[in-house]
């Protein structure tokens, strides 16, 4: 049998031409149940499957203005399961709901949780109390409000990730969810780097997790190679130095940045050309090395290019350090009868860059 949900001191002689049932009207005053019938209103009948079972019920009402009326749950205080055959709860509105189109929604509770939800629009029409008739349906899935575990660890109702509570119903770090619908707080947990995330969660202690620069998903600070990402900077060529350029640079068939385990083998593939008329019959080198490094590692030109200039191609098989870290790969030019030790003419500076390996 349908029944009528009131507010204490509101009895049932109340009921009949009276669909007013305890409801606070914002900005339209007290909304309790009248001895006559409004101008304008609604009549909600909620229903629900009988193996639900729901002691209260939420009623909400929204506008194009906003929130009309609600949140409020009745009855207040809980006497009992409610009938699944129906329940209902009158609202009087103002004159400048006419033609409005209101937007109902009804959750239901068990013990205060959330179990089920309906909503349905209407327009509210001038001399008429409209019947909004709304089913609940079984509250399931993330964001439904309800915590379902596993995989759920928390649900607050909404599939919004920087709450508390994740996208995917799981509590974000420096966060303590509880309840259903989940209310998620922030807690105070060791920071000791201050970069917003809990010791205990610090993919990279001592640096803040968010600094990302070359988007590799590993953070600034405990990165071995800044240039992997998709965000890096890429290292142009050619470079071009002490009558040297090189035009393109390749490791292992690909661009000239790469990752390597430590102690790898790679290949190093080099397009240069060469001139020196400074001295047209000299013996020249182009050495190639890492920086931070004291040592060119092979020479990839050995001969005599003169004025005229040489160009040529050279595939050499490299070494990797074994030690983890960002190695530039950098040219320079050697005037001697072979490769030896030590740069030349010093370490090369930044413009003769062509290339560079991340050891991890």
């Amino acid at each position: 049998m349908q029944r009528r949900l009131a507010k204490p001191g509101l009895t049932a002689a109340h009921t009949g031409a009276c669909l007013i049932c305890a409801l606070w009207l914002a900005g339209a005053g007290s909304v309790g149940c009248e001895k006559s019938r409004p101008q304008r209103g609604l009549l909600i009948l909620v229903t629900f499957d009988s193996g639900v079972e729901i002691d209260q019920l939420t009623f909400s009402g929204d506008w194009t203005n906003g929130r009309l009326f609600g949140p409020e749950t009745l009855p207040d205080p809980v006497n009992g399961l409610l009938s699944s055959e129906g329940e209902s709860v009158g609202v009087a509105l103002p004159t400048v709901t006419v033609g409005e189109w209101v937007d109902v929604v009804v959750v239901g509770l068990r013990n205060g949780e959330a179990v089920a939800s309906g909503q349905q629009s209407v327009q509210v029409i001038e001399g008429l109390v409209v019947t909004v008739v709304i089913a609940l349906q079984p509250l399931q899935g993330c964001g439904d409000g309800v915590v379902e575990a596993p995989p759920e660890a928390c649900d607050d109702g909404n599939n919004t990730s920087g709450d508390g509570c994740s996208g995917a119903c799981q509590v974000e770090s420096g966060y303590n969810c509880t309840g259903q619908p989940s209310f998620c707080q922030a807690v105070t947990c060791p920071d000791a780097d201050s970069d917003g995330v809990c010791d205990a969660d610090d993919v990279c202690p001592g640096s803040d997790d968010a600094l990302d620069a070359d988007g590799d998903g590993v953070p600034d600070g405990c990165d071995p190679c800044s240039l992997d990402g998709p965000n890096a900077a890429a290292i142009p060529l050619p470079a071009a130095g002490s009558g040297i350029t090189i035009t393109s640079a390749s490791i292992n068939g690909g661009g000239n940045v790469a990752l390597l385990n430590a102690g790898a083998s790679f290949t190093l593939a080099l397009d240069f050309e060469i001139t020196d008329c400074g001295c047209p019959t000299c013996r020249d080198q182009i050495e190639v090395g890492y920086v931070p490094g004291t040592d060119p590692v092979y020479c990839a030109y050995d001969g005599v290019p003169g004025c005229g200039g040489d160009s040529g191609f050279d595939q050499s098989v490299l070494t990797a350090p074994t030690a983890p870290g960002e190695y530039i790969l950098r040219f320079g030019l050697r005037q001697d009868f072979g490769c030896g030790a030590g740069w030349w003419h010093g370490e090369p500076p930044p413009e003769r860059t062509l290339g560079a390996i991340c050891v991890q």
